[in-house]
């Protein structure tokens, strides 16, 4: 066994995580720029293919807006590997529950009669989505990482608090003259 090279304390590549058998140095920094780009070109993606529906990309900004006033609907995906952060969707509730009327088919009544959990559902898979067409551009670069899978949140005066330590980008978009707006956090993974 030892002189097959068994035994020594190394790993075989199969025995590795999948976004670490890939892996080597990320071929590209990740510039404020390039995640901009990707994080943009994926919502607006996931929103027309989904829901067929035009979201505008309004601008970045300092902190969470907090300027929807009501109920909202917040998904959130976290992501771990190479880098480990979280993107959290945010909505206003009447938003979402329209949202989810589209990506189903359905009248508002009909959407209504299926109750809080089919929102619930679709705005996981909307937060999911919005999250794997990013990590498929962190992949692409270098930056492998895999998804957990989607919690969401419904409350009045949801407030999101930056993780500590990590780089944090807070994306603004409206959909029809309505906010959506994408908190990402991240930070180097270890």
């Amino acid at each position: 066994e030892l002189a097959r090279g068994r035994g020594l304390g190394r790993s075989s590549p199969s025995d590795r995580p999948l976004w670490r058998r890939r892996c080597c140095m990320p071929s590209s920094p990740l510039t404020e720029a390039l995640v901009t780009d990707a994080m943009v070109k994926s919502v607006q993606r996931v929103f027309k293919t989904m829901a067929h529906v035009d979201v505008t990309y309004i601008g970045r900004l300092d902190v969470w807006d907090r300027s929807q006033s009501g109920p909202m609907v917040v998904g959130c995906v976290g992501f771990a590997g190479a880098l480990n952060g979280l993107i959290y969707l945010a909505l206003t509730e009447d938003c979402a529950f329209d949202t989810t009327a589209r990506i189903l088919g359905m009248t508002h009544a009909e959407t209504r009669a299926e109750g809080p959990d089919a929102v619930k559902d679709a705005m996981g898979e909307v937060t999911n989505m919005t999250a794997g067409g990013f990590k498929n551009v962190l992949c692409d670069l270098g930056h492998l990482c895999m998804l957990t899978l989607p919690t969401i949140l419904r409350g009045t005066n949801v407030s999101l608090s930056a993780v500590k330590g990590a780089e944090r980008h807070v994306f603004r978009f409206e959909r029809a003259g309505i906010p959506v707006v994408v908190d990402l956090q991240f930070k180097t993974g270890g």
